[in-house]
């Protein structure tokens, strides 16, 4: 189909036409563009759809382990950010990286500089229905998971089995990974989803949950008899 990635550019479905799935591919433009000529195309009728999008992501080792199933409340985007070489970064900064529009690491944009899509709910009742139906799944655990999961301390959420969890999951082009990270997401809770509250929205929007960074929103897929949901 027009427009799709040039590494994924068909749509499978069933004979029927019911259930659709196709793959964006890495990278945020990727998945906009695709999803965008998706919406476009005269061949689908999308006035009754569920869509479910998937994606491969890191998590935090002591929220999770390799191979989990993690289901989203908040989608965060969290690339709006300017970098310093950390050879250069003043020498009472922990990081290279700092938010849009402030002066350093560790704090938040006003709000009225927000653009108003950095956070995103998904369908919390319907997010919640799921998790109560898969929860109690026994996942895949293979000889390399085993062989990854060894190498945390056995007490850590890392070195389990892996199971389906809830949480939520930051976006972005960029991989994020090192044991400061971790560190700081976990044992001070400074989670990029604080951003729900500089954002106009119910009181629901401002406890966030635990943090599932992701490298990109990929491989989503498409009921098109369905009902319209945000999830």
């Amino acid at each position: 189909m027009p427009l799709l990635s040039p590494l994924y550019p068909k749509v499978a479905c069933d004979d029927k036409h019911e259930v659709c799935i196709y793959t964006t591919g890495e990278a945020e433009i990727n998945a906009a563009v695709s999803a965008t000529a998706l919406l476009l195309s005269d061949r689908f009728d999308f006035k009754d759809t569920y869509w479910l999008i998937s994606g491969i992501a890191g998590i935090n080792p002591y929220e999770g382990t390799l191979g989990s199933v993690a289901i989203s409340r908040f989608a965060v985007q969290v690339a709006l950010q300017q970098e310093l070489d950390a050879r250069e970064m003043p020498a009472d900064w922990t990081t290279g990286y700092w938010a849009q529009n402030t002066d350093g690491p560790g704090i938040l944009p006003d709000a009225d500089t927000l653009y108003g899509t950095e956070l995103f709910e998904l369908n919390t009742n319907l997010a919640n229905k799921v998790y109560d139906l898969v929860k109690d799944v026994e996942l895949n655990y293979t000889a390399k998971t085993e062989y990854w999961g060894a190498t945390f301390p056995a007490d850590m959420p890392a070195a389990k089995n892996p199971s389906v969890i809830q949480c939520d999951t930051a976006t972005s082009d960029v991989s994020l990974g090192s044991d400061g990270c971790a560190t700081d997401q976990t044992q001070e809770r400074r989670s990029p989803l604080t951003l729900a509250t500089l954002i106009p929205a119910p009181p629901r929007f401002t406890t966030p949950a635990r943090c599932c960074p992701s490298r990109s929103t990929t491989s989503p897929s498409s009921s098109p008899v369905a009902r319209e949901s945000t999830a």
